[in-house]
């Protein structure tokens, strides 16, 4: 009777830890292991199912060419949304019971944030693009030509921005809800790189973006609407464009070598004046003041445009660009200034590609620079073969200026991310005289004004005032340590210049070096400077 007793004991406890041991698998395998599967297996996949939403915006589907690109996205975005955004949700949606564990737990919601947010973004962009689904098959951004007669154009732009300037508004919050989360995430416990990719950088980059957006978000609606303006769709538009020299530094990014005035009107671009700005002075027949430091340093007795840069703020320098060229004889009314350097030319072609053109035979995003160093070489000179170079550089403003036209949907959002670059790194300087397009360029910090700031700052501009490129060949580096003195606030500053290069050139390097601080500041002491 005992016996048989502890055999049913034994018979049942060994049943529980059966059924325990069961349930522990099912836990884990329905909580870890099938989440986690699916996730690697979702990522694994995904460049394969990020591929048609690429082909759509190439305009190439399966090796087949279509011009109306664009009216596929939305299907191929909702595709995407489905089968996997909303699948790796549910995936970590389960993983989320382990986010009350220590150290694994931050990182398991952080994952949680990121699958909303991601959801989130895809159902704006859906439901962006199905706001002005009717106006798709009019849209084919893969078509426009410079001045191209033969090209028809239908991008109903005026429509399109209408469109988006009555939806955008409703999302302000939306975003603003997922600017809140976003907040949440701290990148300084992730790693600073894995395998070549800058974490850390890259979601710091994403939460200034995401908080930058909530920030400026009406003056960016306001910027949507501008855009058949500034494009030429309500009438043409003139801007006054100057290629500077970076190698001659100016407050305002170097001398001005070459100049064209470029018309937008209808999408199409032409460029109906160009040339050498050391040519273009010589018209300059009313007297302008000059800066009082270049006139000090360079001779230059009156205001010249190769000299137009010399103000640190360059709304500054485009005003005065505007009233002197509006001087010339044969001057043509301009919407706006534009200055660009040799790095900004050099981004573009790593996104449009080379292009070929007479004289200079293949221009790439290598040589460029190189090839740009010989027109900057005989800027002024009226020789035949010289006029040639020159003009062999405007054909090659023109060509990039050109294929930036006919490049495909997805080339179009490389080249967008490439000028916000620059523009951020000021290698594209601009001034518009619609006033309000101009609000929103200095709100955005596009026009590299000199804006003011409430407590200490340091702003240092450079000027090369002594007529030679060689600011290629030499490394400037800005030291400050502030300390405390008598209850006051004291900034020790030091500019280094260091010269890279053995060349001769680099060692004639006259500079006018000027430090903007707080107004009621005083120079307390200044060593190394001369004249």
């Amino acid at each position: 009777m005992n016996n048989s007793v502890k055999l049913v004991i034994a018979f049942v406890g060994k049943r529980k830890w059966y059924v325990a041991a069961i349930a522990i698998f099912v836990f884990i395998y329905y909580f870890l292991v099938s989440p986690a599967f699916s996730l690697l297996m979702i990522a694994k996949r995904l460049p394969e199912s990020i591929s048609p939403i690429k082909e759509t915006l190439s305009g190439n589907i399966s090796g087949l060419e279509i011009s109306d690109d664009l009216q596929f996205l939305p299907l191929e975005l909702d595709y995407f949304r489905e089968n996997v955004l909303v699948k790796a949700d549910k995936s970590i949606s389960r993983l989320q019971i382990f986010s009350i564990l220590p150290y694994i737990g931050s990182y398991i919601t952080d994952l949680d944030t990121v699958s909303k947010t991601s959801l989130d973004l895809m159902d704006i962009s859906i439901d962006l693009l199905s706001s002005v689904e009717n106006l798709l098959p009019d849209l084919n951004l893969r078509g426009w030509g410079a001045a191209d007669a033969t090209y028809e154009k239908n991008v109903h732009f005026v429509d399109i921005t209408t469109a988006l300037t009555q939806k955008l508004p409703g999302y302000k919050k939306r975003l603003f809800d997922i600017n809140k989360r976003l907040e949440s995430v701290d990148p300084n416990k992730y790693p600073q790189d894995v395998n070549g990719l800058r974490v850390r950088d890259y979601i710091i980059d994403i939460k200034s973006f995401s908080s930058a957006l909530i920030t400026s978000y009406d003056s960016f609606v306001s910027v949507v609407g501008m855009i058949p303006n500034l494009a030429g769709e309500t009438g043409a538009r003139n801007y006054l464009v100057f290629l500077v020299n970076d190698k001659e530094l100016r407050p305002s990014g170097g001398v001005a070598v070459a100049y064209g005035v470029f018309t937008v009107s209808g999408g199409n671009l032409t460029i109906s004046k160009s040339g050498d700005v050391f040519v273009l002075d010589e018209k300059i027949a009313a007297y302008f003041p000059p800066a009082s430091y270049v006139n000090k340093y360079t001779g230059a007795g009156s205001y010249l445009f190769r000299d137009a840069g010399y103000s640190a703020d360059f709304k500054e320098t485009a005003r005065n660009i505007q009233s002197v060229w509006s001087s010339l004889p044969d001057y043509s009314n301009i919407d706006g200034v534009i200055f660009l350097d040799t790095h900004f030319i050099a981004s573009l072609l790593e996104v449009v590609g080379d292009v070929e053109v007479e004289g200079f035979g293949s221009i790439t995003a290598d040589n460029v620079s190189e090839q740009l160093q010989k027109f900057f070489s005989v800027v002024g000179s009226r020789d035949a073969q010289d006029k040639q170079l020159k003009g062999n550089t405007s054909a090659v403003l023109f060509s990039i200026m050109t294929k930036m036209f006919s490049i495909s949907t997805q080339e179009r959002v490389e080249l967008l991310a490439k000028v916000h670059e620059d523009l951020n790194q000021k290698h594209i300087l601009l001034y518009f005289v619609d006033p309000e397009v101009q609000r929103v360029v200095e709100e955005f910090n596009l026009g590299a004004t000199v804006r003011k700031h409430d407590g200490d700052y340091l702003y240092v501009s450079n000027a090369n005032v002594g007529g030679t490129g060689v600011n290629l060949l030499i490394d400037q580096k800005v030291d400050k340590v502030v300390r405390y003195d008598n209850n006051a606030l004291v900034s020790d500053v030091t500019a280094h210049y260091t010269y890279i290069s053995d060349d001769p050139a680099a060692s004639v390097f006259k500079n006018y070096l000027r430090f903007y601080v707080p107004n009621g500041s005083k120079l307390i002491s200044a060593t190394g400077n001369s004249g």
